[in-house]
């Protein structure tokens, strides 16, 4: 015995399927979290003052070389923040003048990869005045 189904509902309601499959993604991606690196910048050592008013450069590192996103100073408590960060890799640098300065140690790495499961990062940011001789 052959039944014979009419399919021509069911092929409708994938459509109607994958068009809210699809419209929830677009949503889900319009809202996701952004990410935010925050940064201390400090004088010494890692309990040393805090530095104001020093320049931090963020670098999207895609392809051969690194492209400037963003060039902030720190405030009177040596702090600052960047946020709403796609996802991507980013390198923070501190910009010192190595005239006066050793070059400048990160706690944690200076590199900070944003993806769906990292989105927050804190670094501490340590410049030495180098000793004359």
């Amino acid at each position: 015995m052959k039944i014979e189904i009419d399919d021509s509902f069911i092929n409708e309601d994938i459509n109607d399927l994958e068009f809210e499959y699809l419209k929830n993604d677009i949503i889900k991606e319009d809202y996701e979290e952004k990410g935010i690196i925050e940064v201390v910048c400090k004088l010494g050592n890692k309990d040393g003052l805090q530095l104001k008013g020093a320049k931090i450069n963020l670098y999207l590192l895609e392809g051969v070389s690194p492209k400037l996103k963003e060039s902030k100073y720190t405030d009177a408590n040596g702090f600052l923040r960047f946020d709403n960060l796609e996802n991507g890799c980013y390198r923070v640098i501190s910009i010192v003048d190595r005239n006066y300065f050793e070059k400048p140690i990160y706690q944690t790495w200076n590199e900070y990869n944003v993806d769906k499961y990292n989105k927050y990062t804190s670094i501490t940011i340590i410049n030495r005045i180098k000793k004359h001789k």
